[in-house]
């Protein structure tokens, strides 16, 4: 049983863990759930495009944003680009 997370965009709206998740949102989920929600279509794996929460504290900046210095969005970490090529690999 695998206990790694994946991040989401909801794109239908869903119930997980009492809460509504509503289309747009990012969520994290374990990796079964996750394959779930992508095999009914209730969701789509998150890129770093979207805004995905970093594993790692934030320094402290100057900045108010997630973006760097270079204004480029957050990357995701290895472990976060590992799930999604696995995911997009096994829903094709």
């Amino acid at each position: 049983m695998s206990k790694e997370t994946v991040f989401l965009v909801v794109t239908s709206a869903f119930v997980l863990s009492g809460e509504i998740a509503e289309m747009g949102e990012i969520v994290e989920v374990t990796d079964t759930e996750a394959r779930d929600f992508l095999r009914r279509g209730m969701a789509r794996v998150a890129t770093a495009d979207d805004g995905i929460p970093d594993d790692e504290p934030e320094a402290e900046t100057d900045v108010d944003d997630d973006t760097d210095a270079d204004g480029n969005a957050p990357k995701l970490t290895k472990s976060q680009e590992k799930a999604a090529a696995k995911l997009a690999a096994d829903s094709k």
